[in-house]
């Protein structure tokens, strides 16, 4: 995603130095102004493109990390049932971490990823939890093993 095409302004460069060579003083020192003054705007662009760029993949990760979550809540059962996790409050989550109001494009990428980081820790919390639900399940199957009464009701 360009912010614009760098190789305009490396041909325009090259134009304009020729045309500065073959001309007399008073040309060359507009022509030098005016591609000095581009120069700084062509920075100015290429930092914004950048910054552009990383906010668009920064987004990316975000929404691939509310994709992951979503995915989660059900490969995760034990977690979800134990824990009484609904999608709305899945789909709140992801609202909570979303971003609103008006930010600075320079702060954009450094939003995104907290927000993201955010998403990832529900789903680390989430395999946590199954993993030690299924953990648990284990020693209760085999306490039941050892000792077939226990859990029969009287």
């Amino acid at each position: 995603m360009a912010a614009h095409n760098s190789d305009a302004f490396t041909i325009l460069y090259e134009l304009t130095d020729s045309v500065i060579d073959e001309g007399d003083l008073l040309v060359r020192k507009i022509y030098s102004m005016y591609l000095s003054a581009l120069r700084d705007h062509d920075q100015t662009i290429r930092k914004l493109g950048g910054l552009i760029d990383s906010g668009h993949d920064e987004f990316e990760n975000f929404e691939n990390a509310a994709d992951d979550l979503e995915k989660n809540l059900w490969e995760y059962n034990k977690a979800r049932e134990f824990a009484d996790i609904t999608e709305d409050e899945i789909d709140t989550i992801i609202q909570e971490n979303s971003l609103t109001g008006r930010i600075a494009i320079d702060k954009l990428g450094d939003r995104l990823e907290n927000n993201r980081q955010g998403i990832r820790k529900y789903v680390r919390d989430m395999s946590s939890l199954d993993e030690d639900l299924e953990d648990l399940e284990t020693i209760f199957d085999n306490i039941a093993s050892i000792n077939p009464d226990v859990g029969e009701e009287k």
